[in-house]
């Protein structure tokens, strides 16, 4: 009866309107680590996504600051610079949300501290969503993460290789955003 239910899992996807997520994903948001594991234990690929917009399993988990699930999925060769959805790579979405072991895991898994994604359409500044800043070094500058700042500085982010999301360069976004400390920090790596 575990193999039958398992397997339905593994083949269904959740219906939202007009948009639809697996079961991974939607562990993966919810923050249910061991339901991950099994899922992906029994062939569920760690990069699966649907076209609700949030990406896969790692993208969910670093919204959510889910670290060991992160892990999980890293291990199991999750993308850590997948472009899936609408809020970013894994990196930016978890430097928007100042989450900074998940920033750590996944620099040290290779994530681009670097990687500049276009501005997607679909990224409503209504849904506040991190792709829309370019860069994590952009995302943790704008909502004021000064620890996430320092991370990605010290792992070689371009202080000014970010041509600008929503609220315009790097120094701008941060000045904006009121975060004077960032601001110094910015300056004081060349921007």
């Amino acid at each position: 009866m575990a193999n039958i239910i398992l397997s339905i899992l593994l083949s269904t996807l959740i219906l939202d309107k007009d948009f639809t997520c697996s079961a991974l994903e939607r562990a993966g948001e919810k923050g249910h680590t061991e339901i991950v594991k099994l899922l992906v234990e029994s062939g569920a690929h760690a990069d699966f996504h649907g076209s609700d917009g949030h990406g896969t399993a790692l993208q969910r988990a670093a919204a959510g600051g889910y670290l060991e699930m992160a892990q999980f999925l890293v291990d199991h060769g999750a993308n850590v610079n997948s472009q899936a959805g609408l809020r970013g790579t894994p990196s930016q979405i978890a430097a928007f949300e100042g989450h900074l072991d998940i920033v750590r895991l996944l620099i040290q898994n290779h994530a681009d501290v670097n990687l500049v994604l276009p501005r997607s359409d679909r990224a409503s500044p209504r849904y506040n969503y991190p792709r829309r800043f370019r860069t994590p070094l952009h995302c943790a500058a704008s909502k004021g993460h000064l620890d996430v700042v320092r991370l990605l500085l010290g792992n070689g982010a371009n202080v000014n290789g970010i041509p600008g999301g929503d609220l315009g360069a790097l120094l701008f976004a941060a000045a904006s955003a009121e975060h004077a400390s960032i601001l110094e920090l910015l300056l004081a790596h060349g921007a």
